[in-house]
């Protein structure tokens, strides 16, 4: 069954839309992740070693 060019495209721009904010979520919890390694860093931690659920941190 086709769907009209216009509900196509509709659907396309919402699809986009929905993509660009999943991209805008990930990248700002990329930043928010990016900014506690940089502040357990800045308190002293030696290493942080990556893990599945988060970072944890040896000294």
């Amino acid at each position: 069954m086709a769907i009209p060019l216009q509900q196509y495209l509709a659907n396309s721009k919402i699809r986009d839309e929905i993509y660009i904010a999943h991209q805008e979520i990930a990248n700002s919890r990329i930043e928010e992740t990016r900014g506690q390694i940089d502040d357990l860093l800045d308190n002293g931690v030696g290493r942080i070693i990556p893990t599945q659920k988060g970072y944890h941190d040896f000294d």
